[in-house]
């Protein structure tokens, strides 16, 4: 596993313009949502929460092809499932550099998104603290669909359509921790999607890329 896991940190550093990428598009969203909704503390206050997870949601979105689309043009994937190493744990590891690499600078940039969208200080560290939950089970979400459209002509713009609707649960929730000030049964149910989509994620997108490279 841990071989896997270097092999995963390795391409995430040869890809770290796409990532810049990704980051310069949440820094975009950050400067311009506020100027084309209203600079007025009152507006940005009631869209703030909702602001921060959607554009989190999107920036993971996008950064979700690359965790799979190399290995399939390179050939990397006709390795990994001849591999020793069983596939649903190479899919986990994806799973964590996805995370790592997007996942986590969001988490960590997610005080100053706070600042930018005029959100109540009571809720920053709500946020994060939901963020930290909920961006792990996106990441798995985000690497099942690169693995279920990987291969396809239209793959890129088939992805969210998939992956949207499971992403809605760990949303739903997460806003709702934050809303409500680490209310304990949302954290519990956040806690539970981690650890189901932990395990079943990582198992699915293995017959999903196992398809992909019998194509």
């Amino acid at each position: 596993m841990r071989d896997v896991l270097m092999r995963e940190w390795w391409v995430a550093s040869r890809s770290l313009g796409r990532l810049g990428q990704t980051l310069l598009f949440m820094v975009l969203v950050l400067v311009l949502f506020p100027l084309a909704i209203s600079p007025e503390r009152a507006v940005l206050e009631q869209v703030g929460v909702g602001a921060v997870w959607i554009m989190s949601l999107l920036a993971m979105l996008s950064a979700a092809e690359h965790s799979i689309g190399p290995d399939l043009k390179n050939g990397a994937l006709d390795q990994m499932v001849l591999s020793e190493i069983p596939l649903c744990w190479q899919a986990l590891a994806k799973a964590l550099m996805h995370w790592l690499t997007v996942g986590l600078p969001i988490v960590l940039l997610s005080p100053i998104m706070c600042l930018m969208f005029a959100v109540d200080e009571r809720y920053w560290f709500w946020i994060t603290a939901a963020l930290f939950l909920t961006t792990p089970i996106l990441s798995l979400l985000c690497v099942l669909g690169a693995s279920l459209t990987a291969g396809l002509n239209a793959g890129s713009a088939l992805m969210p359509v998939l992956v949207a609707p499971l992403m809605l649960p760990p949303l739903i929730f997460g806003t709702q921790w934050a809303y409500q000030m680490g209310e304990p049964f949302y954290g519990y149910v956040l806690a539970a999607l981690l650890s189901l989509t932990s395990v079943v994620v990582p198992w699915i997108a293995s017959l999903a890329l196992r398809v992909a490279a019998s194509r």
